[in-house]
């Protein structure tokens, strides 16, 4: 018969329990109200991807930045806490799993749109975006698992590890598009067909100018008039 971890790990935590005296809960609500907090931003991402119909991916960004945001603000709020005690850690199952379940539906609803993404160019971004959010949801849940008990911290990585483990399914189906880059989204075939006829005009060689008419020689200039004939001998040229 086969135990879920989530199981296997409630009674590991209950078995912890009657060997360790009660602690007041005052460090469990902070992990909890993050966990809540956070589970907010997957709604909100959800919702901007399921109302993205295509183009300008702009509201499914600002969403995802401030889920980022959430996960790393959470991350400060719990390595402030003190260590929980086997009693708190009874309380993580639940909104783990809970968190771990709205990021899966979000994930689903993300490559449901993936066509209309990679057509308006954001492919790349998407998958970076993606990349961004497994690795904080890691370091979440590094640190919650820091606070557990160290004889149960490794059944507490395994459940908290499913937080980054949705995440990652989702950076597996954009893969392809990590080394692509953001590009243009995909012109139109009219506008492609009319921008045609000016590229093939501006790749045609140019003609080579036609060459100016030699120049007409010009007319050899009239020689000088003969110098006026010599005086006749024996004639006196000045008066007297």
């Amino acid at each position: 018969m086969k135990v879920s971890i989530l199981s296997a790990l409630t009674v590991g935590l209950a078995a912890g329990t009657l060997a360790a005296p009660t602690k007041v809960e005052r460090d469990l609500p902070t992990v909890t109200g993050v966990l809540s907090g956070i589970g907010t931003k997957v709604d909100a991402l959800g919702s901007a991807i399921q109302a993205y119909s295509g183009g300008d991916v702009a509201s499914v960004q600002q969403a995802s930045d401030n889920l980022v945001s959430a996960i790393n603000s959470g991350n400060s709020q719990v390595s402030g806490t003190s260590a929980l005690s086997a009693t708190d850690a009874l309380g993580l199952p639940g909104p783990v799993d809970t968190l771990k379940k709205k990021i899966s539906t979000v994930i689903s609803d993300l490559d449901n749109k993936k066509t209309l993404i990679v057509d308006a160019g954001k492919g790349a971004q998407t998958y970076n975006d993606l990349t961004e959010q497994k690795a904080a949801a890691e370091k979440l849940s590094d640190t919650i698992v820091s606070k557990v008990p160290e004889s149960l911290q490794s059944l507490a990585g395994t459940v908290a590890g499913g937080i980054s483990d949705a995440i990652e399914a989702g950076v597996k189906n954009w893969s392809d598009q990590a080394s692509k880059g953001d590009a243009q989204p995909q012109a139109s075939p009219a506008v492609e067909t009319a921008a045609a006829p000016s590229a093939a005009l501006a790749a045609a060689p140019k003609a080579a100018p036609t060459a100016a008419p030699a120049a007409a020689p010009k007319p050899a200039s009239n020689a000088a008039p003969a110098a006026a004939g010599a005086a006749p001998a024996g004639r006196c040229v000045a008066r007297y």
